[in-house]
């Protein structure tokens, strides 16, 4: 018991050079007129409770470490995983740009990515090659643009095509190039999926029409000149040009399908036919 002089309390000292923990409570004592006269001190011995808070709060402690350091070793792992896993998937990324660069830089195709209006947004420098224009002037240009005025309207036809379809082939147009010069072109159009552009492939086939111009015209020069015939391996006609049909007196209608023996004069031996046939038959000329 202590009296209620402060200083009383402040001179008070508890011995703990025991090792002993307290738990320290206290009340006032008040006398019949409810006046504080001085406190009732209890001292309750913890030592035991201290002793196996300290050991849970140390194993708590450990474990938490423990966890912490699990946690800090899983995540690094995964991380390292991970990174591997990243540096993998950029290793294949560049590998894919590198053969998409070689393609696009070695392919002897055009090949252009156009906005929605078919403005140039970007081009291999085979479409700039096939144009002959300067990239600062393809930049300022649009596909549909270099379409011959004749081919204009079935151009934009195509255009609204890929944008229903999403795709379109074997899209033939001229094109006028720099300096008015014309390239005939052969093209592949698809919506990229961002559907705001196009990618398109082209080919230019100048050569190749020249060189099919020139055997129509080779064609259409023996149709009718020369008198020529074609027949299956069993002898029926399947073509005859017109100076066949000129000197013959037959129509094509009545000469394809019908056997070549038709034409077959009577004073003619067998032996002439059958040697004609066993040579030809043999991939000779007779």
């Amino acid at each position: 018991f202590l009296d209620n002089n402060p200083n009383a309390i402040k001179t008070q000292k508890i011995d703990t050079d025991d090792g002993k923990h307290y738990a320290i409570s206290s009340f006032d004592v008040l006398d019949y007129s409810s006046k504080a006269i001085g406190k009732f001190l209890f001292f309750d011995d913890m030592t035991l409770q201290y002793k196996e808070y300290r050991k849970y709060l140390i194993m708590f402690f450990v474990n938490f470490t423990v966890f912490f350091i699990f946690i800090i070793v899983v995540t690094t792992v995964g991380f390292l995983k991970m990174t591997k896993k990243l540096d993998e998937s950029n290793k294949k990324l560049q590998e894919s740009n590198d053969e998409l660069e070689t393609i696009l830089f070695t392919t002897e195709d055009g090949i252009a990515i156009l906005d929605l209006q078919t403005n140039f947004l970007f081009f291999n420098d085979s479409y700039l090659k096939m144009t002959g224009f300067s990239k600062e002037e393809l930049l300022t240009k649009s596909c549909a643009g270099l379409s011959m005025s004749e081919d204009l309207p079935k151009a934009l036809k195509a255009i609204e095509e890929v944008m229903q379809k999403g795709f379109i082939e074997n899209f033939e147009k001229t094109c006028v190039v720099k300096d008015g010069k014309r390239v005939n072109t052969n093209m592949a159009i698809s919506l990229m999926p961002d559907q705001k552009r196009m990618l398109i492939s082209v080919k230019n086939i100048t050569e190749a029409k020249r060189k099919e111009k020139l055997l129509q015209e080779y064609v259409a020069l023996i149709n009718s000149n020369i008198i020529t015939s074609s027949t299956d391996t069993q002898g029926d006609i399947t073509y005859v040009s017109e100076k066949f049909c000129e000197i013959s007196g037959y129509s094509k209608e009545e000469l394809i399908g019908q056997n070549h023996r038709m034409i077959r004069h009577p004073d003619m031996p067998d032996s002439l036919y059958k040697e004609i046939w066993e040579t030809i038959t043999q991939h000779k000329p007779w």
